[in-house]
């Protein structure tokens, strides 16, 4: 599947260099960069680093351009710069994706590039789309855009207007919201942003992408209080926390394999500490030297 794919986005690449240059989204760059990274990464730990495929994707990254940023300082959805957007508040944020759920956003710059694409984008949108806004600003730790978000999230869905091409409504149809149900609305009903409100929640409970263990990086103010149980961390980390006014109160890690075992760090706010996972028991956390 790999070596199909790869040839396909070999041949893309080709074409990037020459005439066609114009057809192609600079959105699908970071992900296929991403791609072929992990395809590498799954062959060093697996021991297949002469395959073929695995030599043809280390080819890719030479050739595999980054993040761009415009003029406007907002990440390129195309691959040129000059092109007009002809709805600027659409509901996609395709090119966002090397932001979440990519992890590929390793610099102030491209940070700044992604907030700004979202800002110009708006938050009112589909109900998968507003929970796609809300992971990304919870990975640029922006718990009041995360909260605004959430908030039209669980508006009730009414009659309020005609959709436009940008995909709201103007007279006469749903807003988005959640039915009675507590299905998400489009319309019709789409899971994704069932789905998609879980995946925000846990996000801005808990990272892992950087290397560490973040706890409560986005934390809205709706959810001040609460526990979570069972929550998963790189690279397999089982995580129970209780909270309250926004300060962790209780937490154990727990090792769900081999693999998670060693030494982690974890964070919370400007506080880190180093756990040790010897087995997989769970070992609860000494917050006091969390918070020293």
């Amino acid at each position: 599947m790999a070596g199909l794919w790869l040839e396909r986005e070999l041949d893309s690449l080709s074409r990037f260099e020459g005439a066609t240059e114009d057809e192609l989204a600079a959105r699908s760059f970071p992900a296929l960069r991403e791609a072929v990274e992990h395809v590498i990464a799954a062959a060093e730990r697996l021991g297949g680093t002469g395959d073929p495929v695995v030599q043809q994707a280390a080819s890719l990254l030479g050739l595999v351009p980054g993040v761009r940023i415009g003029d406007d300082g907002r990440v390129l959805e195309w691959h040129r710069d000059d092109l007009a957007e002809v709805e600027p508040h659409h509901r996609h944020v395709s090119h966002l994706g090397f932001l979440y759920p990519g992890e590929q956003a390793t610099s102030p710059a491209e940070e700044a590039a992604a907030e700004r694409s979202l800002l110009a984008r708006g938050d009112e949108a589909t109900g998968w789309s507003l929970v796609w806004k809300a992971c990304l600003w919870a990975r640029l730790g922006r718990p009041e855009r995360v909260q605004a978000l959430l908030e039209l999230y669980l508006r009730p869905a009414e009659r309020e207007g005609e959709r436009d091409r940008s995909g709201l409504y103007r007279t006469g149809l749903y807003r988005t919201g959640l039915y009675p149900s507590l299905f998400s609305e489009h319309p019709p009903f789409r899971i994704d942003g069932n789905f998609g409100i879980v995946a925000a929640l846990a996000e801005c409970l808990v990272q892992s992408h950087r290397g560490e263990i973040a706890l409560l990086p986005a934390l809205p103010a709706a959810m001040a209080d609460g526990t979570v149980r069972g929550l998963r961390a790189r690279p397999g980390i089982a995580v129970d926390m209780t909270w309250s006014e926004g300060a962790v109160t209780v937490l154990a890690l727990r090792a769900l394999g081999p693999g998670a075992l060693g030494v982690h760090r974890v964070r919370h706010g400007n506080c880190a500490l180093e756990v040790e996972l010897t087995d997989l028991a769970p070992v609860r956390v000494d917050l006091a030297a969390l918070a020293a």
